[in-house]
């Protein structure tokens, strides 16, 4: 769960266990612009099916399968979050521009270059390649694209990280670890595989009422908890703004030490979450993976507010396109 730097954020999904038809003769078409920079449709319809398959994970298998049927709440959903993923790449393209940075720069081609020859050595030849694309709902424009956009966000983090836009003055990282910012907690995590949504919901609402109760809660992580990070360790996590999702650090930031959070419901499934008082000897010791998180989460925040800025500028078939219909 915890986040990494961008770059993971966009390959992930690329393999995806969904298989869809093949992109459309309109994949060139611009559909809109997002800060100023085109979004082709192959583009756009690959935003949609990577948030239609998070959907069918949430709300099952056969949620969009009869479209008549599907909410207009779920259809907005769908739309919502594809825009999101947009914007979280082409903040990335948008910052890289203000620092100077293409996605045409040698350096960048030649990442995207490599990154797809060991993708068709591992799938074991172009033809199963080009399938295994396809089958993610890419076509080879998008893959590259993809790739350029992921060697992007590591130039550009190393970029921010030497022109000092994000802060690694040692002593001003230590103020911070030791600031407000900087907080410990550690997570029930119950996900919605091999469960439906409802029955991950009641198992977690079980786990908040027992630690309500005064369970022991690395009992309660040990009994219930399917976060792997929590097991085989004691410390949880160290949590800083940017390094996962919104709704987790929102609801572990409102907690005061030793308080239980609620239910949180995320990408991940949901969670149950303990403050707990920092260790300052593990801190000490482990000031470099501490400190790599803060940076990590500055570069994500940055990204984040910039995604949040993007001006979007429809072509005229944006709002037009029913994104149910897209396959």
């Amino acid at each position: 769960m915890k986040a990494m730097k961008a770059i993971a954020f966009f390959i992930a999904v690329v393999i995806s266990a969904a298989a869809f038809s093949g992109c459309s003769s309109g994949d060139s078409a611009v559909v809109m612009k997002l800060g100023g920079i085109d979004v082709r449709y192959d583009v756009f319809r690959f935003a949609v099916l990577t948030e239609r398959s998070a959907l069918e994970s949430k709300y099952g298998a056969d949620v969009f399968e009869k479209p008549e049927g599907v909410s207009d709440e779920i259809k907005g959903e769908l739309r919502s979050g594809a825009l999101d993923y947009l914007k979280n790449i082409y903040a990335i393209l948008s910052l890289a521009a203000a620092h100077g940075m293409s996605p045409d720069d040698p350096v960048i081609v030649d990442s995207a270059n490599k990154t797809r020859a060991a993708s068709v050595e591992e799938a074991g030849g172009e033809r199963e390649f080009i399938a295994s694309i396809r089958e993610a709902g890419m076509n080879d424009y998008v893959f590259s694209f993809i790739s350029k956009a992921a060697a992007l966000s590591d130039e550009l983090y190393y970029a921010m990280l030497n022109s000092g836009e994000i802060e690694s003055d040692e002593a001003k990282v230590k103020e911070f670890l030791e600031s407000d910012g900087c907080i410990r907690v550690k997570q029930v995590l119950v996900t919605t595989e091999n469960r439906t949504d409802v029955r991950a919901m009641e198992i977690a609402e079980e786990v908040r009422s027992l630690a309500a109760e005064g369970a022991d809660f690395d009992e309660l992580i040990s009994h219930y908890g399917e976060d792997m990070n929590m097991f085989g360790q004691t410390q949880g996590y160290y949590l800083m703004r940017g390094v996962m999702y919104r709704e987790f650090e929102d609801a572990s930031f409102a907690l005061d030490v030793g308080e239980v959070s609620g239910v949180i419901e995320t990408p991940a499934g949901y969670s149950v979450v303990k403050r707990l008082e920092k260790d300052g000897e593990y801190m000490k010791n482990h000031f470099d993976e501490l400190s790599e998180d803060w940076f990590d989460a500055q570069f994500s925040l940055a990204r984040e507010e910039r995604a949040g800025s993007l001006e979007i500028t429809d072509s005229g078939l944006y709002e037009k396109t029913d994104v149910l219909s897209i396959r």
